[in-house]
């Protein structure tokens, strides 16, 4: 379980290896903040190509002050999907409230799911499906104000200005 910065130049400036974590089916990361308001990545075990997984885990490691190769402590949150297993690759994480978000990959259409306010580490976390999201999606991001996010799949992106508020479409180059 790693997770490398990389420059513009493309080139690695750092590893950073998460302590006692198992990497299953990563597929989302996200940034945030920690608990002190500290910048910080979530990172989502979220992938389930079956929709077999009764829970999916979300980990969060608050970004080192200096940046280089470092073995850091992740805080692991447990979530789960009220209708159950889902497969997704979105992991998204609004910056105005810092709270999570999954978007389902499903082919008929999935689901975005919105974590609870706050995350608990000693319990499972119940995701509450928000609205429904194009077939598909591999991944997706919150503008940086909050104001808004885009889902994307393999051929088109999709702009929201909130949840179940899709404001266009366009196709990926």
């Amino acid at each position: 379980a790693e997770l490398y910065a990389v420059g513009s130049d493309g080139r690695l400036r750092a590893t950073l290896r998460l302590a006692g974590i198992q990497a299953r089916d990563w597929e989302g990361m996200a940034a945030g903040r920690d608990d002190g308001g500290r910048p910080a990545l979530f990172v989502g075990d979220i992938g389930d190509n079956q929709s077999l997984w009764p829970e999916v885990s979300v980990y969060r490691v608050t970004e080192p002050e200096r940046l280089g190769d470092a073995t850091v402590t992740a805080r692991r949150f447990r979530l789960r999907y009220p209708d159950g297993p889902r497969d997704a690759e979105a992991l998204l994480v609004d910056p105005a409230s810092n709270r999570l978000y999954v978007a389902s990959k499903e082919l008929a259409g999935g689901g975005l799911y919105r974590a609870p306010a706050r995350l608990r580490s000693d319990r499972v976390n119940l995701l509450r499906r928000v609205a429904e999201v194009p077939p598909a999606v591999t991944d997706g991001a919150f503008a940086p104000d909050g104001r808004g996010f885009v889902l994307r799949d393999y051929q088109s992106a999709y702009v929201y200005a909130a949840p179940g508020r899709r404001l266009g479409t366009f196709e990926l180059p």
